[in-house]
C-alpha cells in the first residue's frame, strides 16, 4: 500500500509517517509537537548604512553622494527585509528549526498537513491497539469456552 501524502511542494514533504524538510527527514512519532515560529528581521545592516549615509551628509564634501547614496540604500534595505516564518519541532532532543520561509500561507499549509498526519497516525495506533484489545478479549473468552462447544 503506498503511503498517504498529506503535502508536497518542491523538497517539503508530509507523508502518513514522516516529515521532510530538504534533506531532513523528521518521523512523524518522534515529533512530540509542532508549532510555528514568527522571526522579525534584522535590520541593523540598513540602520548602519542609513546612519553613516547621514553622517556623509552633514560633511557636504566629496563623500556627499555617497552619504546620499548610503541613505537610500538603508531605507531601501530596511522597507524590503521581511518577517521570516518557521516550523518548529518539538522532538525528545529538543527544538528544531525544521522549515523558514517568508510565506506565512505556505507555513499555514504545511502546519495543517502535519497536523493531519499525526492526527491520522494517531487514530489508526489507537485503533490497532483497540482492535489487539478486543482480540485479546476475543481470545481470553474463547478459551473460556468448554472444549466440547468449540470442537
Amino acid at each position: 500500500m503506498a503511503e498517504e501524502t498529506y503535502f508536497s511542494d518542491g523538497n517539503v514533504k508530509v507523508t502518513q509517517s514522516n516529515f521532510i524538510s530538504g534533506n531532513k527527514i523528521y518521523p512523524l512519532d518522534k515529533i512530540e509537537s509542532f508549532n510555528f515560529k514568527e522571526i522579525p528581521p534584522k535590520r541593523l545592516l540598513a540602520l548602519i548604512f542609513f546612519l553613516l549615509g547621514l553622517s556623509l551628509l552633514w560633511e557636504e564634501g566629496r563623500l556627499f553622494a555617497l552619504g546620499g547614496i548610503l541613505v537610500i540604500l538603508g531605507m531601501i534595505t530596511g522597507i524590503y527585509i521581511r518577517v521570516k516564518y518557521a516550523v518548529i519541532l518539538k522532538l525528545a532532543e529538543g527544538e528544531k528549526i525544521a522549515l523558514v520561509t517568508d510565506d506565512s500561507t505556505y507555513i499555514q499549509l504545511v502546519l495543517d498537513a502535519l497536523d493531519s498526519a499525526t492526527l491520522n497516525q494517531r487514530k489508526q495506533a489507537t485503533h490497532h491497539a483497540s482492535k489487539e484489545e478486543t482480540d485479546s478479549a476475543e481470545s481470553n473468552y474463547i478459551s473460556r469456552i468448554p472444549r466440547t462447544l468449540t470442537e
